[in-house]
């Protein structure tokens, strides 16, 4: 849906900085009095644990917006015929059986066994960029740590030179605002401008590597082969930039609003400082509490029933992760930060066969960046407001800064 069009709504408005700054009142209301809400926006919100749940597996909801939704496609026609061929070879925006054979494809790569064989090169990342800053004794979390740590890391496991001058800071946020499904205009021609440069730099690293193989995903990518099947190039580009792009934005998120909720919660956070172990399951808390990807989306192939409430087919389903997570049916206390918390399924990274790829390495990065950065001495906050935003606030949460200090300032 294109931003600002149509009616107002008063009980769910994006654009509003008291949602920005804290959404999570409005998701509350919506639950109790509101669950299947019926968005002048042109949206239906689904706001409860399992009806979010119950629609992220079903068959009825597709993800394939660009196929079946017109006002998707209207929303997003700014952004010409080069973003609709990468939209459509998205594996995150594929139904099966297209979605079936690229995850197969790729999701080797990907396994909780593969990723930790990765905790070296995170740790050492971690260490380079704390002692970047070590002797001022400030950081800017976001800046300092969370941002150029998964973009490093993403580089590094797909043979991308994290270095490279063709590659331009502005290119992730651009194309991560282009796949929110609330854009504007503008929103869109700069995710299309963006995508062409950075398309044009995936293509010529992919020759490069066909030129001289190397020990590392993208080189595996280009020989990927499943039951005599393997990708095509248009299908290779979209799923380096939709790695390169999501190993990022969603990672800096968590990464940044994991360690501000921290500092918000002393006593939790002094719970991790004296028990580090605990990390593992505090990340679990962490985004069942502030999860970065707020909504994921789907198209209505049929009238769907949620709660004797009938959504017509060809409709727009906003499942709304974040108020699911603190859903009180679900958990007792869930406005509440608890990092020996249990039975924490939450629903940050989706569910089903959507459920997000990069899941492993996201979790794994942010346990070894929140450890390290609970490791610094007399860490504290140095704002009263850090700013939320990020590159696409409505879909996603995160902070824009969050200025710290440590050690003898």
């Amino acid at each position: 849906m294109s931003a600002r069009r149509g009616s107002p709504d008063p009980h769910f408005d994006p654009w509003d900085p008291a949602y920005v700054a804290n959404p999570y009142p409005v998701y509350d209301r919506l639950r109790r009095e509101r669950p299947v809400h019926d968005s002048p926006l042109g949206f239906w919100m689904i706001t409860r644990y399992d009806d979010v749940m119950s629609l992220l597996r079903d068959e009825r909801g597709s993800r394939e917006l660009w196929r079946h939704n017109e006002a998707y496609l209207r929303s997003h026609a700014a952004a010409g015929p080069e973003w609709d061929r990468f939209i459509c070879n998205q594996v995150q925006f594929l139904d099966p059986p297209a979605h079936t054979r690229q995850r197969t494809l790729v999701s080797k790569a990907f396994t909780p066994r593969a990723i930790e064989g990765r905790r070296g090169v995170v740790q050492a990342t971690v260490e380079q960029l704390l002692a970047d800053v070590a002797p001022s004794g400030r950081m800017d979390v976001v800046a300092d740590l969370a941002r150029p740590l998964p973009y490093r890391v993403i580089c590094d496991l797909l043979g991308l030179p994290a270095a490279d001058p063709r590659i331009e800071s502005g290119w992730i946020t651009a194309i991560v605002r282009g796949l929110s499904t609330i854009v504007t205009d503008d929103d869109m021609r700069a995710a299309s401008q963006a995508l062409q440069r950075v398309t044009q730099f995936v293509i010529e690293v992919i020759d490069e590597h066909r030129s001289v193989p190397e020990e590392d995903l993208l080189t595996a990518l280009i020989a990927a082969e499943e039951q005599g099947d393997r990708l095509r190039d248009e299908e290779l580009v979209s799923l380096v930039i939709n790695l390169f792009v999501g190993g990022s934005e969603t990672t800096m998120n968590l990464i940044g609003s994991g360690v501000y909720s921290l500092l918000c919660h002393p006593a939790q956070m002094a719970t991790l400082q004296a028990d580090p172990a605990g990390m593992r399951n505090a990340v679990e808390e962490l985004l069942r509490f502030e999860p970065p990807a707020q909504f994921q989306s789907r198209t209505t192939l049929t009238d769907i029933e949620v709660r004797d409430v009938t959504v017509p087919a060809g409709r727009t389903l906003f499942l709304c992760l974040a108020a699911a997570n603190r859903d009180p049916q679900r958990w007792d206390r869930p406005n509440e930060l608890d990092v020996g918390r249990q039975d924490l399924q939450h629903l940050a990274f989706g569910y089903g066969i959507h459920h997000c790829l990069g899941a492993s390495l996201a979790r794994l990065e942010t346990q070894v960046a929140v450890g390290a950065a609970l490791g610094l001495p007399e860490l504290a906050l140095a704002t009263d407001e850090p700013a939320w935003g990020g590159a696409a606030a409505i879909s996603q949460r995160g902070l824009q800064s969050l200025p710290v200090t440590f050690g003898a300032h």
